[in-house]
């Protein structure tokens, strides 16, 4: 819940990724994800490790930010 909340209540953030762990198998770790404040899961977080994997993909034009505003 944590991370579908800053995502919502930090206003410029556009997307957050949360990895996460259990006291159960290593197979129920994993990832949360959140783009343009939609939940990215299943297909869709298959889909960005084939394209990621590729190489297939756009580097932004502009580097990005980082800030210990809040």
């Amino acid at each position: 819940p944590v991370l579908y909340f800053c995502c919502n209540y930090f206003k410029q953030a556009i997307a957050g990724i949360m990895i996460t762990g259990s006291h159960n198998q290593p197979e129920d770790n994993g990832l949360k994800m959140v783009i343009d404040k939609k939940t990215i899961h299943s297909e869709d977080i298959q889909e960005l490790g084939k394209i990621s994997a590729s190489g297939n993909f756009s580097i932004a034009s502009y580097p990005g930010e980082y800030s210990e505003k809040y």
